[in-house]
C-alpha cells in the first residue's frame, strides 16, 4: 500500500508514529516495521483491515511531524476527542488523513481544533458536499490525490485548484521485476495456464461498478471468432456467483476461472499476457494497473476516472468506452492475436512505470508538501 511504501522510504529520517484501531492489521504491518504504534478505542469502522492509519514523522533537522488517518464511516464525536487528545500528546506539526473528506471530517476537525497543518490525501473520484468542502476551508491546508480526475471532481466541489496537488501512487518496482521467460512458463505450469494460451487477467473487486460482466461477455466474443483467450478473475465480492453463472450460461467455464482473493497478486500478473481493468464508473488510479505495467505487461481500460491517465492508448495498450463489449473485444482482438504488439507495448508499460511510479520519488515529493507548508512557501488555509 502507498503509505507502507512511505514509511518504508522515509524511515531512515523519520520518526513515525502509528495511531489505529486495536486489532486492526494496520497496527500489526506498521509495528513490524519497527514504527511506534497507539490504538484507538473509539469509532466505527467499515473495514479493520483498511481502517485509520495515524503516523507521526519527526525531521531531525527540525520539529516536522506527520501523522496519517485512514478510513472511518462518518462523524464519531467520540473518536474526534480522543484523536484530538492524541495530537495534543504528540503535538504534530502536520496531520495527513489518508482518505476522502466524506470519511475523514472527525479526524480533520480534530487536527484543526488543535491547530494543526493539514494534508487530505484523497483516494478516490468522489465530488466533495458543501458541508464536507466548509470543512475542508477551515482545516485542510493542502489535498493530494493520485489522478487529475480526481482533483477536478474536488475543484468542482469548490476546492481551490492551487491546493490540490497531483500525485500518481506508487508500486513497489522492485517485487515486481520483470521475468525470464523460463520463470514465466514455469509459473504458468503450476498454475495450469497451457502455453500456447493468451492468458487476459482482471484483478480487483467483484462489484458491477467493477465491469467484470461485460469482461465476461467480450471473453465469449473472442472465444466465438477463435481467438485462444483465456481469463482469470483474481478477487471476491457480491457478484461472484452471479459472474460465475454468466460464465456457465455462456459455455466458458473451460477459459474463465474465478480464483478469488489471492494474497499473492504478482503470482498471477506473472502468468498473464495482458491485464483488463474494465471499470464502468469513476476508478480513482486502480492499483492493479501500475502492477501490471510494472511486471510488463499491456492494459486494456475504460475512459473513467484516472485510467486515461495510466494507460496511454496504443502505446501501453488501449483505452476502450466503459460498458461496450464490443470495444472491449476488439482491443483485447489486437493485442491477442500479435505477440509483438503485446511484447512492445508491456516493455513501453515497464518503462512508464519505472519512469512514473517510484516510491523513492513519491516520498520526496509528499516530503515536499510538508516543508513548503511549514515554511510557510504555501500560506495556511483561513479559518
Amino acid at each position: 500500500m502507498s503509505l507502507g511504501l512511505l514509511a518504508v522510504h522515509l524511515q531512515e529520517r523519520l520518526d513515525i508514529r502509528l495511531l489505529a484501531p486495536l486489532g486492526s492489521s494496520a497496527l500489526q504491518y506498521l509495528s513490524g516495521l519497527g514504527i511506534h504504534t497507539m490504538g484507538l478505542t473509539h469509532g466505527v469502522y467499515e473495514d479493520t483491515r483498511i481502517a485509520r492509519h495515524i503516523r507521526g514523522w519527526g525531521l531531525p533537522r527540525g520539529q516536522q511531524t506527520l501523522m496519517n488517518i485512514g478510513r472511518r464511516l462518518a462523524f464519531d464525536r467520540l473518536a474526534s476527542r480522543e484523536i484530538e487528545s492524541i495530537v495534543r500528546l504528540w503535538k504534530p506539526d502536520v496531520v495527513h488523513t489518508n482518505n476522502s473528506l466524506h470519511f475523514n471530517l472527525s479526524d480533520i476537525e480534530a487536527a484543526g481544533r488543535a491547530d494543526c497543518l493539514v494534508v487530505c490525501h484523497v483516494r478516490q473520484v468522489h465530488r466533495p458536499s458543501r458541508h464536507e468542502v466548509s470543512v475542508a476551508r477551515g482545516s485542510v491546508d493542502m489535498f493530494i490525490t493520485p489522478s487529475a480526475a480526481a482533483a477536478t471532481a474536488y475543484e468542482q466541489g469548490g476546492v481551490q485548484r492551487d491546493r490540490i496537488l497531483v500525485l500518481p501512487n506508487p508500486v513497489d518496482l522492485a517485487a515486481f521485476e520483470r521475468v525470464s521467460d523460463a520463470s514465466r512458463v514455469q509459473s504458468r505450469c503450476a498454475l495450469g495456464v497451457d502455453k500456447t494460451d493468451v492468458l487476459v487477467v482482471c484483478v480487483g473487486r467483484l462489484v458491477r461498478l467493477k465491469g467484470t460482466h461485460i469482461l465476461v461477455r467480450a471473453i465469449s466474443v473472442l472465444r466465438e471468432q477463435g481467438v485462444p483467450v483465456k481469463l482469470v478473475v483474481v478477487g471476491d465480492g457480491p457478484e461472484k456467483e452471479r459472474l460465475e453463472g454468466m460464465a456457465s450460461t455462456l459455455n466458458l467455464k473451460a477459459c474463465v476461472r474465478f480464483v478469488g482473493y489471492q494474497r499473492h497478486v504478482l503470482n498471477w500478473l506473472r502468468c498473464s499476457d495482458i491485464l483488463v481493468q474494465p471499470s464502468i464508473t469513476a476508478d480513482t488510479f486502480p492499483r492493479s494497473v501500475i502492477e501490471a505495467m510494472a511486471v510488463g505487461l499491456p492494459v486494456v481500460g475504460t475512459r473513467v476516472g484516472g485510467i486515461p491517465e495510466a494507460v496511454e492508448d496504443q502505446i501501453t495498450g488501449f483505452v476502450v468506452e466503459p460498458g461496450s463489449v464490443d470495444d472491449l473485444a476488439s482491443a483485447l482482438q489486437k493485442i491477442a492475436t500479435d505477440t509483438s504488439v503485446r511484447a512492445n507495448m508491456g516493455a513501453v508499460a515497464r518503462q512508464r512505470a519505472l519512469d512514473r511510479f517510484r516510491p523513492e520519488e513519491y516520498a520526496l515529493r509528499v516530503s515536499g508538501v510538508y516543508d513548503r507548508l511549514l515554511t510557510g512557501v504555501v500560506p495556511r488555509c483561513e479559518s
